[in-house]
């Protein structure tokens, strides 16, 4: 679950900065969109993964998934409906001047304040449902979807962002610290972030700093 705990603090971050956010210039307001871009990019990726993926795998070994998954991919396709929905005011943000149109900033903020409810809602009903599912599966299997999810995820072209942000998240929740320094390389924990945090996830802790 370190991709939800990873964008549960991406959401809250990017919303709590909306709330008080006036632009100091250009450069900001470009970036700010970015960070839009990058994170709805990761929920997408994430969304796509667990349906063409991990719910199919969980659906092949306990038939009853099936059935009990039917909320959570309608919650999924109402997420993707309510992120696109709001890229309009997106795109209308990227053109504004430093010091105007901060009516339109604060319809967004609110717009994105109630994605972010909405996606804490979502994970912790997903998390309620699938993990009763995962504990019954032979560990082996387990491990063979985490590979699988891995190495699929590494193709995606945001994948370093993806991974830094992961990083970040994990020295934010105490139970994914845990489980990210024991099934994470040493080498991909200290060499990878030296190397891409500042390129690939710096500009984001700017951007959402407060």
């Amino acid at each position: 679950m370190w991709s939800h705990c990873t964008l549960r603090r991406l959401y809250s971050l990017l919303s709590a900065k909306m709330l008080v956010w006036k632009p100091a210039d250009k450069d900001e307001i470009e970036d700010m969109v970015k960070a839009f871009e990058s994170v709805g990019n990761y929920a997408l990726a994430h969304n796509k993964l667990e349906e063409d993926t991990a719910f199919p795998f969980i659906a092949e070994q306990d038939p009853k998934f099936k059935e009990a998954i039917k909320a959570i991919e309608a919650d999924h396709k109402k997420f993707t409906q309510d992120w696109n929905a709001i890229q309009p005011q997106v795109q209308a943000i990227a053109k504004l001047t430093p010091g105007t149109g901060q009516d339109q900033i604060a319809a967004l903020a609110a717009k994105v304040k109630e994605i972010t409810e909405f996606v804490f809602k979502l994970f912790a009903e997903e998390e309620k449902i699938c993990l009763p599912f995962m504990v019954n599966i032979p560990k082996d299997k387990q491990q063979k979807l985490g590979k699988t999810i891995e190495e699929l995820s590494r193709k995606d072209e945001n994948s370093k962002f993806f991974f830094c942000a992961m990083m970040d998240a994990s020295k934010h929740d105490k139970e994914m610290a845990e489980t990210f320094k024991k099934e994470t390389p040493w080498f991909a924990r200290t060499m990878f972030s030296a190397i891409f945090l500042k390129k690939e996830y710096g500009w984001f802790q700017k951007v959402v700093e407060i």
